[in-house]
């Protein structure tokens, strides 16, 4: 049998040659001739050809090549049918044969050598499920389907409102609907985005009772939290508005998360109108936003620009009709449409767990109807509509464009952004999600393998300036240093290469957070938000000394899975706005592990940090209580000891410090010595008072000189606050970005 295998693996071995010889341009021999020669003499002539001829490649007639994945240079080679060393011209500087290639450059090394690029999706998916899995956003529209979209329907417009955390966003929202949700929330700020809808007559009959306007139009409002820790929030908030209202307090002006949000408006370009909150307060300084806004590229009306900004107070539902007035303006001008009879689209907003449904998405949707029995699919999750509920928990049967819906029947938990899609049935919603992975991956192979293009690029040109350098001086040639250099730049590009770099980031944060202290958390949220914005916090948060190491992160109610976990992990349980039932509570009370519930985001943070102040080892603060000058040396002890005759010039000098050091000149040349033996004449005692000679013996100190002084210090214990650690940090931060 081995002797089949080896026959069989040289006659193909030789036939591949023979292609070889026969097929290349510039070889003129026949195959019969080819046959006729011997191994040895087919090598010779092709190695020799090679060598001696000097023409300029002719490719062969390869006109469309299948790629999936990114490939090695010689991979690459074989499918275009070109020699691999030819390729080396067209590849990045620094990469060879078998170093992997991202698509980006293979397409353009195949536009070079004219052949097309036909790009295979990942998984076997039809042409028409990729562009049903599309989002209408991205999609190349017919003619038949943009005259379509002119017979769609008018719709309510959709407004976000956004600001800093306590500007008034939700107190607004209160006077324009005529609610109390202010009271009722935690702490006063939004935990999670909300979303509802209002009829606009019902709005000026709130603002103005005396006002009888009977409008049937509605507004779709969102409200976001303003709490630094929910950027992912405001972002899904950002993504689905028509019109933003930009909360600004009068009397605070523009905050970080201000700043946050206008840089959200200008990436996804939604209309932005200003709302100056808190001008009933006597601090209130309205030209001071306005001044403000013009800087971060809102340039007011009142100041020439196109932005609107109406001075408003919630509280007092003060200049609220201006505010409506500017977004019916809007809706009107803008003339909102969209088609019912089409593929519904959403996007998700929220999802939580809930203890009768399970989970629940909250959306908004785009387009198209949302009925009961339709299969979605938003981002890896997969979903049969079961139950549709309006704003007011109230089951409908339908859900229509621009209004916000509660969906049950999801497997599994999208993540706030995501679009939602209606699909034909489970087994097409099944290979969308298998395509979407297989892409993701793609994506992250194609991300390593153009750090590795520039990896090998910055090895090359290191390289090439070690070269040049050398050339111009010879005696360069034998600096190890600069060989070493270069040994150890090239390992770091062989290790780059060898690994998937994913699993490298996970083996250092793996490393650092064992290697350093850290606070083990199993956390539990109400929504997925919530859990987005935990992990915010935590990032946020610097790992010099010690780390958040989080054990378990999970939406919905705690189990006594999560306290066998945190049993085995020596961890505490951290529950925002979740409820543990008495079986819990009764299981961790057994198994001895703390359990802590929130409901407003910045006690959390605050406990958070509470607990990594107590793990911090404590600051050691040297102090110096007594101090002697050195008068003159002496021997003790038949020569053996050094003693320093010395006047205690601070303090009552005892043999009681923590250590002793000595200062020459200003600077310290003996630390944290021991003292063997302190005399007073020749009596060897515990203290010296201030003013008193003495004679000083100290561990190492052999050569004491006139002048020095010997320092007894004791070291003091100060706990360290984590809160401070941080604010220091986000400082440093901020002048390193300048």
């Amino acid at each position: 049998m081995n002797r089949i295998a080896v026959a069989t693996h040289r006659l193909c071995c030789g036939r591949q040659l023979l292609s070889t010889l026969s097929s290349a341009r510039y070889y003129s021999l026949s195959k019969k001739e080819v046959w006729k020669m011997s191994k040895k003499e087919q090598r010779r002539k092709l190695i020799r050809d090679k060598t001696e001829s000097k023409s300029a490649v002719v490719y062969p007639k390869v006109f469309d090549i299948k790629l999936k994945t990114p490939m090695s240079t010689r991979i690459l080679a074989e499918m275009l049918c070109v020699p691999a060393l030819d390729m080396l011209p067209l590849i990045p500087s620094g990469c060879g044969i078998d170093d992997v290639l991202s698509m980006r450059t293979i397409k353009s090394i195949c536009r070079h050598v004219g052949v097309e690029v036909v790009q295979v999706p990942p998984t076997k998916i039809s042409k028409k499920e990729v562009y049903v899995s599309t989002p209408f956003s991205e999609r190349q529209l017919t003619r038949a389907q943009k005259e379509g979209e002119k017979t769609a329907t008018p719709r309510d417009p959709v407004v976000t409102i956004m600001g800093h955390v306590d500007h008034g966003k939700t107190t607004l929202l209160d006077a324009l609907r005529n609610t109390n949700i202010v009271d009722s929330e935690a702490g006063g700020i939004t935990q999670n985005v909300t979303a509802f809808q209002v009829k606009l007559g019902n709005i000026v009959k709130n603002i103005n009772p005396d006002m009888d306007q009977d409008d049937a139009r509605s507004v779709t409002f969102i409200d976001t939290p303003g709490h630094e820790a929910f950027v992912g929030m405001r972002s899904a908030g950002a993504r689905v508005t028509d019109v933003v209202v930009l909360v600004v307090a009068a009397d605070d002006g523009i905050m970080p998360q201000t700043e946050e949000v206008i840089s959200h408006l200008k990436k996804f370009g939604a209309h932005v109108i200003v709302a100056v909150n808190k001008i009933d307060k006597d601090n209130a300084d309205v030209d001071l936003v306005l001044d403000q806004l013009v800087e971060y590229g809102l340039v007011p009306e009142q100041r020439g620009g196109n932005t609107q900004v109406v001075p408003v107070s919630a509280l007092k539902k003060k200049n609220l009709d201006r505010l409506i007035e500017e977004i019916s303006l809007y809706a009107e001008v803008n003339d909102l449409k969209v088609r019912r009879d089409t593929q519904m689209e959403a996007t998700v907003i929220e999802s939580k767990v809930d203890r009768g449904y399970g989970m629940v998405v909250t959306a908004l949707i785009r387009r198209g109807t949302l009925l009961q029995g339709q299969i979605v699919v938003a981002g890896l999750s997969i979903g049969r509509v079961r139950f549709i509920k309006n704003h007011l928990n109230e089951t409908i049967e339908e859900g229509l464009p621009s209004q916000p819906v509660h969906i049950v029947g999801f497997e599994s938990m999208p993540s706030a952004g995501d679009v939602m899609l209606q699909v034909q049935n489970e087994e097409s919603a099944k290979r969308i999600v298998e395509y979407r992975i297989a892409q993701k991956n793609l994506d992250r192979d194609e991300e390593r393998a153009i750090a590795n293009e520039q990896k090998l690029g910055e090895f090359y040109l290191v390289e090439q300036e070690v070269r040049d350098e050398e050339a111009n001086n010879p005696g360069l040639r034998t600096d190890d240093k600069r060989k070493m250099s270069i040994a150890r730049l090239k390992a770091q590009v062989v290790q780059s290469k060898a690994e998937d770099l994913q699993i490298k980031k996970r083996i250092q944060e793996y490393q650092i957070k064992n290697e350093k202290l850290a606070v083990d958390i199993v956390f539990r949220a109400d929504v997925a938000g919530t859990v987005d914005a935990f992990h915010e916090i935590v990032s946020g948060f610097p790992t010099d000394e010690i780390v958040v190491r989080i054990a378990k992160v999970a939406v919905g109610q705690v189990t006594e899975a999560d306290v066998e976990m945190a049993k085995a992990c020596n961890a505490t349980i951290i529950c925002m706005n979740v409820k543990p039932n008495e079986k819990v509570v009764l299981a961790a009370k057994n198994a001895k592990v703390n359990i802590v519930t929130f409901k407003v985001i910045y006690h959390l943070i605050d406990h958070l940090k509470k607990m990594m102040s107590e793990v911090l080892p404590p600051l050691s603060i040297p102090e110096v209580i007594a101090e002697a000058e050195v008068k003159q040396f002496f021997s003790v002890d038949n020569g053996k000891n050094a003693v320093a005759g010395s006047n205690v010039r601070n303090g009552n000098f005892n043999v009681s410090a923590d250590y002793y050091r000595v200062v020459r000149n200003g600077v310290i040349v003996r630390d944290k010595s021991k003292i063997n033996s302190l005399y007073h004449y020749k009596e060897k005692v515990n203290e010296i008072k201030k003013g008193n000679d003495c004679g000083i013996v100290l561990d190492g100190y052999d050569q004491p000189e006139p002048g020095d002084k010997v320092q007894a210090i004791k070291v003091k214990k100060e706990i360290r606050d984590f809160a401070k650690i941080v604010d220091e940090y986000r400082k440093n931060q901020k002048t390193n970005i300048k």
